[in-house]
């Protein structure tokens, strides 16, 4: 029985993206009501000043097929402030390292505002993860062998064209290949960041490749929008924006506090089979990004019935609100085992609101507006209403509103 199911669990190829639209913006607003513009009619660089907060570029499907991905070393960077760069490594100067992003847009970071470089390439699989995390204090350069993985502990020098000028504690001064770097963790200094976004709008850019940008928008034009990012200023094309959303506090995406407590663990067969989903930030439980209705969304919470999973309020919120469904992925299956799930909202414990049935293919439900004034802990629950088959419940966008 478990392994007829064992392929309907796992991840499945998502479905083709919707018919092309005219390019344009949609503008939403903190309760959620969305409206549309052309390029033509920003003249204004604050979407405050129409009333939103969310910006989503829309029509861009045929280019973003056309997209891909810069070819070299696959690098990844962790921002110190949030956020997360993906493109090619494309060497570096001093203290900055530079590396180009999708259709060919090239930035450079200076090391103030990195916190971690990793070539997903050269990390294995079965990491020992005491071994490649951040030290205590200091620099840490996870050196790839070829086989293995070696941790240096020491600072970062300079960036090369070729590598890294790494002082080792225990080797000295010395140059290592690019080739040569699985991680490399960097101490951040919070003192030395400089402050250049914050006479800028702070906003959080989600690129379509799955990058976040993190820093201050200072202009919207019709070809696209101008950040400052890492004490750099950047202009990204709209095809490569899924989403900017204006990160002054009005708003809170839930999957960017703390992870929650969970009960469950997304184990319907029981912890000894080994079968299990934890939930996932920003992802279907499977890891892939969260799709339901035919449609990508870069925020929201990942989980497999059944699951319950609880957050403490510290904030000042007013209402939360939010949607949900089935991944897509389940669509792949036979109609009998493409998820069937309630979705279920609690605040300090009580009922708040609970979904009718939803099942793979069908159009994801609204949440209504619920109330936080005073609640101090927010609960998210999925069950399963027949079997366990492709319940692969999204909870999606989920916004804390203040």
């Amino acid at each position: 029985m478990l392994l007829a199911l064992l392929p309907l669990l796992l991840p499945s190829p998502i479905p083709a993206q919707r018919p092309a639209e005219e390019p344009g913006l949609e503008l939403e607003t903190k309760a959620g009501e969305v409206t549309r513009v052309g390029f033509g009619e920003v003249t204004w660089s604050d979407p405050r000043e129409k009333g939103a907060w969310i910006l989503r570029p829309v029509g861009f499907e045929r280019r973003r097929e056309e997209l891909v991905a810069p070819e070299g070393d696959r690098i990844t960077i962790d921002l110190a402030r949030g956020g997360q760069l993906h493109g090619a490594a494309r060497g570096g100067t001093g203290e900055a390292l530079r590396l180009e992003l999708l259709a060919g847009i090239e930035l450079s970071v200076d090391i103030a505002w990195i916190r971690r470089v990793a070539f997903p390439d050269r990390i294995p699989k079965d990491r020992a993860t005491a071994r490649m995390e951040a030290p205590v204090e200091g620099d840490r350069l996870v050196r790839w062998t070829g086989r293995d993985v070696d941790p240096i502990d020491g600072a970062v020098e300079s960036f090369e064209a070729d590598g890294i000028r790494f002082d080792a504690n225990a080797l000295g001064s010395r140059s290592f290949a690019w080739s040569e770097v699985a991680e490399l963790f960097v101490e951040v200094f919070e003192e030395d960041l400089r402050d250049a976004e914050e006479a800028a709008l702070p906003v959080a850019v989600d690129l379509v490749d799955g990058s976040r940008l993190q820093g201050g928008l200072a202009e919207l034009a019709p070809e696209g929008c101008l950040l400052e990012i890492a004490g750099t200023r950047t202009r990204l094309p709209w095809s490569v924006v899924q989403e900017l959303f204006v990160d002054d506090g009005s708003l809170t995406y839930l999957s960017a506090l703390p992870k929650g407590v969970e009960v469950g663990r997304g184990a319907p067969f029981g912890d000894e089979f080994g079968m299990v989903w934890n939930h996932a930030l920003d992802a279907c439980v499977t890891g892939a990004p969260l799709r339901s209705g035919g449609r990508t969304y870069r925020r929201g919470i990942g989980m497999h019935a059944p699951t319950s999973v609880t957050w403490a309020l510290e904030g000042d919120y007013a209402f939360l609100r939010a949607s949900v469904g089935i991944d897509d992925s389940s669509l792949l299956h036979p109609a009998e085992a493409r998820g069937s799930v309630l979705f279920r909202v609690r605040l300090d414990g009580e009922i708040a609101w609970e979904s009718g049935v939803l099942r793979g293919g069908d159009t994801p439900q609204a949440v209504p507006a619920l109330e936080l004034a005073g609640k101090r802990e927010l609960t998210l629950e999925v069950d399963p209403v027949d079997d366990f088959r492709g319940d692969r419940a999204n909870w999606l966008r989920v916004l804390l509103v203040n």
